[in-house]
């Protein structure tokens, strides 16, 4: 239902929150998680001309995904900045996550997933949300790295 042909390696980045669906459900007649406990809930998703309507367990599960993936994105952008020693890199990678990530979530979803507006903004925010806090609290970008 979902599956867009953009890149492979997009599609398993997409297709990645689906292995870890913490919710059970019967498949098959057995009880299933990850993937498996995933599509079943993709099943009751309502899909109209206009827009998609997800249950409250998978936009939960998404967005708790999205931010997970912003607080992955920062201890990796501060250890570039450490590793190559300089604060730049840090900002420079947060920066890229943020245009990409507001790219993704303004043009690539919508016209592709036919994403409704509001859920992009909730996307967007559970993802930029952490970023500019972490930029916002730190004066160089991985100080707590960096001792």
């Amino acid at each position: 239902m979902f599956e867009r042909n953009i890149t492979p390696i997009y599609n398993w980045l997409i297709k990645l929150p689906g292995y870890f669906y913490p919710f059970a459900a019967i498949v098959d007649g057995k009880r299933r998680r990850g993937m498996a406990s995933y599509q079943c809930a993709l099943e009751l998703v309502k899909e109209t001309e206009t827009k998609i309507i997800y249950p409250a367990k998978v936009l939960i599960h998404r967005e708790l995904s999205h931010l997970l993936g912003a607080l992955i994105a920062i201890p990796t952008a501060s250890f570039l900045g450490v590793v190559l020693n300089t604060p730049i890199v840090t900002y420079a990678f947060l920066i890229f996550v943020i245009l990409f990530i507001t790219i993704q979530e303004f043009y690539i979803h919508p016209k592709h997933y036919r994403q409704i507006w509001w859920k992009s903004c909730i996307d967007w925010s559970m993802w930029v949300g952490p970023i500019v806090i972490f930029l916002l609290l730190t004066e160089y970008g991985a100080p707590f790295l960096a001792q």
